[in-house]
């Protein structure tokens, strides 16, 4: 009787555990597995975050040439795109500043406080724009990713100097406004010299390219030339004779630069007729 009821309890507990065996194959897979991995799929590791973080950031900052030393330029600097949000969860801080030209040289307009805040350690008067480079560092956790941008400080005159716009302009003054091309000049010759003529007297300013920016046909309103051409040097050469029995005037356009100040100045070039057998 003992030994029958032992064999009882046993079947009983065997045909038990079988049961709750197959039921939790079968309901594990949908109760646990699934959930855990639908969570994983939708979670952003820390760099991702991070990463995604510098881009809403933008790559490029011009100071204000208002902005004195001593200013505080840091939001002029770190600007977020108009329509995204800082992520609460990402910190943000200056890295480095590198100078013009990066390569890790030393900045000389831009400095970081130990507060984080940069600040405009002194004003370019150099007559051309400065670049500089700050390099920010995004971290997540124990995950960084840095993001560079680059800062055009623009310079600024001292006080009683000429702004690079009036600079330009004196330049452009220097010059005749009328040439005329000489009878002896032939198809192919360049006359570059013959038109952008220097007023006597004077001396160029190293500081202000000239190039040649358009060259119009007789009667200008954009009109293609019939007689010039200017090549990629900015050199300008003649390409047909006037075979009419009346002169032809051209319209020659001179820029004159400084940094990002242009003026321009039209010269009128006259090509004669050509005189019989040239």
């Amino acid at each position: 009787m003992i030994e029958k009821g032992r064999n009882f309890s046993f079947n009983s507990i065997t045909s038990k555990f079988f049961t709750f065996i197959v039921t939790l194959a079968l309901v594990a897979p949908f109760s646990l597995t699934e959930p855990m991995v639908a969570f994983a799929q939708d979670e952003k590791s820390d760099m991702e975050i991070a990463i995604a973080e510098t881009e809403k950031y933008h790559q490029t900052a011009r100071l204000a040439n208002t902005s004195n030393a001593g200013d505080d330029v840091t939001y002029q600097i770190i600007r977020i795109i108009e329509g995204t949000e800082k992520n609460p969860f990402v910190q943000v801080r200056v890295h480095q500043i590198e100078g013009m030209g990066g390569g890790n040289k030393p900045s000389e307009y831009l400095q970081v406080e130990e507060s984080g805040r940069i600040k405009l350690a002194q004003v370019n008067h150099t007559n051309l724009t400065v670049y500089e480079h700050v390099h920010l560092m995004f971290t997540v956790g124990t995950s960084s990713t840095s993001k560079r941008i680059d800062v055009s400080i623009p310079s600024q005159p001292v006080t009683g100097e000429k702004t690079n716009m009036e600079i330009a302009i004196a330049e452009s003054e220097k010059y005749h406004k009328k040439a005329t091309i000489t009878d002896a000049t032939k198809i192919g010759e360049e006359v570059t010299d013959q038109v952008i003529r220097m007023i006597q007297g004077n001396e160029k300013n190293p500081i202000v390219g000239i190039k040649v920016h358009q060259i119009e046909g007789a009667g200008g309103g954009n009109k293609p030339s019939e007689y010039f051409q200017v090549d990629e040097t900015g050199r300008i050469t003649v390409t047909k004779m006037n075979t009419t029995a009346y002169p032809v005037t051209e319209h020659v356009h001179v820029w004159f630069t400084v940094d990002n100040a242009t003026a321009g100045l039209r010269i009128d070039v006259t090509m004669n007729p050509t005189p019989q057998g040239n």
